[in-house]
């Protein structure tokens, strides 16, 4: 019996890889994750940045809601921020008027001038629209409207613009940035509003006024001390602060002045003053930051700001644009940059800087958004 033996065909054997077709492949998928990887990363940053607006767009409207619905005055989106966090929009309703004394930008009160101002509290029906993450909004104000050297501490709002306050400003919400110790220092927190009418819901446009909201702080550490240690004056432990507020702006016999402006002032913690804006820009953090030049971000507010501990000059931790994150030029200048870069018409060594901010104004009457060119 003969045994034969049997041999696949020399096609079906099997054989490894040469060191080029290797090298082939891996080519191939490099290429391909070089287009993929930056149409992802866009992909990306165009939904953040329609969940952006549509969130700008949710606090507006429910600010707007709110004053249709307001029994007690008018109401507003009022914006906050805290350093390492996201930035919030807050539906806020106006509980009463307090006589505050205005404070200049050195933290002191000039002549102990007086300002009647409007206060609001968190509408405790809605919950806060928060941005993601990195996504900012600023508000312009005009000319003349915020802290101005030249006018001697003439608004007390802004101070670290008091170099540029004869100028249009594009501010950024600088709540949180604060020293938790001192439960006088709250006057180095200003934000801005949204204002609507009281029953009509229409856009208060006109109106400029300075006002307060009621922004409780999170810190505990000045608690320990008169008033803010008295249970009944704690805004951090009140179940409903609309009640709370008007509980302190009532002409009490137990609560002097002075107490009543710690605890619902200008000075308190827990507290921010605020001016009403028609315009918006809504942008990303680190595309401004990219913009302008900075190496990054400041690791601890995750903004361009930082709180200033090494100016002797500052009576407070102001916050103040972090100058060591650029080269050659100084916290005006950056200002400055950071203005024109939200407008679309800032230029860098003879050519125009790429701006991927959106500039939004607000309708008179509905008070809706409505994107405009910069």
């Amino acid at each position: 019996m003969n045994n034969t033996m049997t041999h696949a065909p020399a096609s079906a054997a099997r054989r490894a890889f040469t060191l080029a077709e290797l090298i082939v492949v891996i080519s191939i998928i490099v290429l391909l994750l070089a287009i993929a990887v930056p149409a992802f990363r866009n992909l990306l940053y165009s939904s953040e940045r329609s969940l952006a607006e549509n969130q700008m767009r949710a606090g507006i409207t429910a600010a707007r809601d709110a004053a249709i619905q307001s029994e007690s005055g008018d109401a507003a989106a009022y914006f906050s921020f805290t350093p390492g966090g996201r930035l919030r929009i807050i539906p806020v309703v106006q509980v009463g008027t307090i006589t505050d004394i205005q404070t200049s930008s050195n933290g002191s009160q000039p002549g102990g001038i007086e300002a009647d101002r409007d206060v609001f509290v968190p509408l405790g029906t809605s919950e806060p629209v928060q941005l993601p993450r990195w996504w900012s909004v600023r508000g312009y104000t005009p000319p003349l409207t915020t802290e101005n050297r030249e006018a001697g501490g003439r608004h007390g709002w802004y101070e670290n613009l008091r170099l540029r306050g004869d100028q249009g400003n594009w501010v950024f919400p600088e709540t949180g940035f604060i020293d938790p110790a001192d439960g006088e220092a709250g006057w180095t927190q200003q934000s801005f509003i949204i204002r609507f009418t009281g029953g009509t819901g229409e856009l208060d446009a006109s109106n400029r006024n300075l006002a307060i909201v009621l922004d409780v702080s999170a810190t505990d550490e000045f608690r320990n001390a008169a008033p803010w240690s008295i249970p009944a004056l704690r805004a951090d432990i009140a179940t409903n602060q609309a009640r709370f507020a008007r509980r302190v702006l009532a002409e009490r016999q137990d609560l002097t002045d002075p107490n009543r402006l710690r605890i619902l002032g200008d000075r308190s913690l827990d507290t921010v003053l605020v001016r009403p804006v028609s315009e918006l820009g809504l942008y990303d953090e680190r595309r401004l930051a990219a913009g302008l030049g900075a190496t990054s971000l400041n690791r601890v507010t995750g903004t361009l700001y930082a709180n200033d501990t090494t100016d002797p000059t500052r009576a407070a931790l102001i916050p103040t644009l972090d100058t060591g994150l650029f080269t050659g030029v100084n916290e005006e200048e950056i200002a400055d940059m950071i203005n024109r870069w939200i407008e679309g018409r800032l230029t860098m060594n003879g050519e125009l800087v790429e701006s991927e901010s959106r500039v939004f104004g607000l309708q008179n009457y509905l008070g809706q958004m409505q994107e405009v060119e910069p």
